[in-house]
């Protein structure tokens, strides 16, 4: 579990390990802290002492998600590697339910991807529902069957054979935010044999109460992020969810033909409108891929050689 300043969303999560249907002697959980100033570290060492489950606790400066997976990754003991968010929160048989899948497909190339959905403790809006229902946020409704595609390796919720990881490879450093690092790992591990199956039974929990502004923020990050993973792998077929309009000449031209300074305004305050009251998928879209067009120029803006 990568974390950074939410000890509150984390003291959650690690409280529902504690309920877990799986032997707590069998499991471990470590939380690797990326550089937070609150108190991540009493919580998880109070957890850790009040808990019977065998915890770590590994404290690295800021270096990003994927950096400080590496380090969980690297310092775990038990064979299968469970990666979660700390906003995920965990349905009681969440690692039952990984761990089965697993026995039936003990081939150290195989992956389990599991399902993660809104938390039922939180108001979920319009804008939220859409986001997670062909929005860019997860699509598991697309996903049909057992088996997923390396574009679908999202690390809010999966899990691995440790030593296919170890021998194959772990996350890329150069990306610092939680944008496009696990789906270029999966890229890298697909080359490699990577097989990701899918159990819509194994189930977590996203806790994050999400707005307009903050998905517009992240959206930018993850149009830097592209502009990394396009680089490192050159031009790849995505299918859905990822396969959306290109952001290279194509996306540049839409947004220089769609979109100026009081176009943004009006699509943003429509959007923000509607956010909390009905679903407008089409001026969602296009105005997230407008904010992800103003990242990736922003990125190659500052990296310019």
């Amino acid at each position: 579990i990568p974390t950074h300043n939410r000890c509150s969303v984390l003291k959650m999560a690690l409280d529902h390990y504690q309920i877990q249907d799986f032997p707590q002697n069998l499991f471990e959980l470590v939380v690797v802290d990326d550089g937070s100033k609150d108190e991540t570290k009493n919580v998880v060492e109070e957890f850790k002492r009040d808990s019977g489950i065998s915890v770590s606790y590994l404290y690295q400066d800021n270096q990003g998600p994927g950096v400080a997976r590496n380090l969980g990754i690297t310092n775990c003991n038990g064979d299968i590697v469970l990666i979660v968010n700390d906003d995920t929160i965990p349905e009681k048989d969440l690692i039952s339910q990984h761990l089965e899948f697993h026995e039936e497909h003990p081939e150290v190339n195989c992956a389990v991807l599991g399902f993660v959905t809104w938390s039922k403790e939180l108001k979920v809006t319009p804008f939220m529902r859409w986001l997670e229902n062909g929005g860019p946020q997860f699509s598991y409704g697309k996903l049909k069957g057992i088996e997923a595609h390396w574009s679908q390796l999202w690390t809010c919720n999966v899990s691995f054979k440790k030593e296919f990881l170890l021998k194959n490879g772990l996350f890329d450093p150069d990306f610092i935010f939680a944008a496009w690092e696990d789906v270029e790992l999966g890229y890298r591990l697909s080359k490699k044999g990577l097989k990701l199956y899918y159990n819509k039974n194994a189930v977590g929990y996203h806790y994050h109460p999400t707005s307009l502004d903050s998905v517009i923020e992240r959206m930018k990050k993850h149009g830097a992020s592209i502009i990394i993973f396009s680089k490192k792998v050159g031009e790849v077929s995505l299918i859905p969810p990822l396969g959306r309009p290109s952001y290279g000449q194509f996306a540049d031209i839409c947004d220089r033909l769609f979109f100026c300074s009081y176009m943004e305004k009006v699509l943003k305050r429509i959007s923000l409108w509607a956010e909390n009251k009905v679903s407008l998928p089409f001026i969602f879209d296009i105005l997230l891929l407008h904010y992800r067009i103003v990242g990736r120029r922003d990125y190659l803006k500052n990296h310019a050689k």
